[in-house]
């Protein structure tokens, strides 16, 4: 009897833990993201929003049509901190130029795995790992 509900015990939390890995799993998915389009743009920072859970940056391109606004995502702050970010490395007003991967719906909607800030430092996104685009040590 006691070895039952050591099994039920058992069984529970492995069922709970198996749907916390799948909510986690389809929340950090970058399945919406083309991981193999790459698009460079130079902007302005209109918006900068150091947020969980994803920081992002609204990025106004000029283009001969006019300009775009681009909402991209730069990572979590957690993360990105690991990576040598900082809250004020990036502020409104700031010229950057990004590689960003798009959205696969074409939305002006894309994640950045290179960053090159207005002081010449380059940051690098979580997307650049999944893109291959990291520089080796």
């Amino acid at each position: 009897m006691f070895a039952r509900y050591i099994l039920l015990g058992a069984l529970a939390i492995s069922s709970t833990c198996m749907m916390a890995v799948g909510t986690a799993s389809a929340h950090h998915s970058t399945t919406i993201y083309d991981l193999r389009a790459r698009v460079v743009m130079t902007g302005t920072v209109k918006e900068y929003h150091w947020t969980q859970p994803h920081a992002f940056v609204i990025l106004t391109v000029p283009k001969p049509s006019g300009a775009e606004e681009w909402n991209i995502e730069i990572g979590t702050p957690s993360v990105n901190a690991g990576m040598g970010w900082k809250m004020n490395d990036i502020k409104v007003g700031d010229t950057l130029t990004m590689t960003v991967h798009p959205v696969r719906t074409g939305a002006k909607h894309a994640t950045a795995s290179i960053v090159k800030l207005a002081d010449g430092r380059t940051l690098y996104g979580p997307a650049a790992g999944l893109a291959g685009l990291l520089p080796r040590p």
